[in-house]
This record gives structure tokens, sequence and C-alpha cells, in this order.
């Protein structure tokens, strides 16, 4: 066994290409998986092709409370989450004079506002980091003789990784 068996893995858009490819490298690699997107009958056919354990959460990332089922789904099955995979999204195209701008609206709530809802639920930093700390460090990086360089600075909040 290698060292990312054990591992959950959260999928959002797991029925499409990418999603679907990436769920059955992480089943094969040990992950345990939860498993996203509109079409319950999809989710179920690729569960079957998946040999690890899954949950599965159907459901549209434009609804609020998908990505919160997604966390709990993993909490509750598999007692932890180590990946976020936000893969959610359609895409909808074609020529200006032929394209279907409801569709295209819809792809931007789906893909923009489903993104944002998911990542928001997934990072849930318990300590963010306020306006006062960064204006500390800027007066910081401004008080400093001209002859120290800080080219690159990088702030994080406590028990945040990179």
């Amino acid at each position: 066994m290698d060292e990312t068996c054990g591992k959950v893995a959260v999928i959002a858009g797991a029925t499409g290409g990418i999603g679907a490819a990436v769920a059955k490298a992480l089943g094969g690699a040990g992950y345990r998986l939860v498993l996203n997107g509109r079409s319950r009958e999809k989710l179920d056919a690729l569960a079957t092709e998946i040999a690890a354990p899954t949950a599965i959460i159907a459901g549209d990332l434009r609804d609020a409370t998908v990505p919160s089922k997604l966390l709990a789904a993993a909490l509750e099955n598999f007692s932890r989450c180590d990946v976020c995979f936000n893969n959610g999204g359609i895409l909808e195209v074609g020529p200006i004079q032929t394209i279907d701008i409801e569709r295209v609206c819809e792809m931007a709530r789906v893909n923009v506002e489903g993104a944002f809802r998911v990542a928001y639920t997934f990072m849930n930093i318990p300590e963010p980091l306020t306006p006062a700390d960064i204006a500390r460090v800027v007066l910081f990086i401004l008080d400093q003789p001209a002859h120290v360089r800080i080219p690159q600075l990088m702030i994080l909040p406590k028990g945040h990784e990179i």
C-alpha cells in the first residue's frame, strides 16, 4: 500500500471527463471518495467503476447547501477530508449570433459561484487574518532601512500550511 491509502478526497464535478478521471485515479491510489455531480445515475455508474469506498452527494453547485453537504459527507463517512478537488462546472460555447445567453449565465453561476462556495466551505480558516494584521506587515515593510529589500512576503493565518 502506498502512503495515500486512507486519505479522503471530495471531488466536485466528478461525472465529467476530468472529474471522473481524477476520481478513478485517486480511487485506484487508495483514496476514499466523496463524489459530487448533478446526475445521481452518472455518480452511481462511476462509483461502480471505482474499487474504493465512496459516498455520493448528487446536487447542483448553484445550491448553496451542496458544499456543506459534501464536507459533512466526508466527515460522517470517513471522519476526515484531506483533499477537495473543486472541479464542478459546465461549458456553453458557440458563435455570438446563436449562443444561448441564459445558458452562459447559468455557466457563470455554476463555474464561478459554485467554485467560490466550495472553496469557502472547505477553507474554513478558524482564525482569519484581519485588516489590522495586514496593516502591521505593511508598516513593518515600510519601516525597513533603505538598503533592506523585501521582494516577496507571504502572510498566512495560524495553522495554514503552504
